[in-house]
């Protein structure tokens, strides 16, 4: 109370010592926090952190019909990518959540 506070430090905390955000400050949004795992395994089937379970199915299914070898006239060149979503989407649909 009695210090001098010249480029207003302590200005932004109440009187408990407890931070008090200031003027037009905006309460920031709590995200979920993604692994490597997770963002490796998002990256895989083109999509962003914040996908639910849903979209992951959703996406998972076009995939596959885009990249199965019995959609591609027998055509085992992108059998990589294949096996790569596949192991993407079994580690998603055990770490993200429903829309709900």
């Amino acid at each position: 109370e009695g210090a001098s506070d010249p480029f207003s430090m302590f200005s932004e905390l109440n009187g408990r010592g407890r931070w008090r955000p200031g003027p037009g400050a905006e309460a920031k949004v709590e995200t979920r926090k993604v692994f490597n795992a997770e963002r490796k395994a998002l990256q895989v089937m083109g999509l962003g952190s914040d996908a639910t379970l849903e979209v992951v199915k959703a996406k998972y299914k076009a995939l596959v019909k885009q990249h199965h070898p019995d959609a591609n006239g027998g055509d085992r060149s992108t059998e990589d990518r294949l096996i790569e979503i596949i192991k993407a989407y079994n580690y998603l649909k055990t770490v993200v959540r429903g829309a709900g």
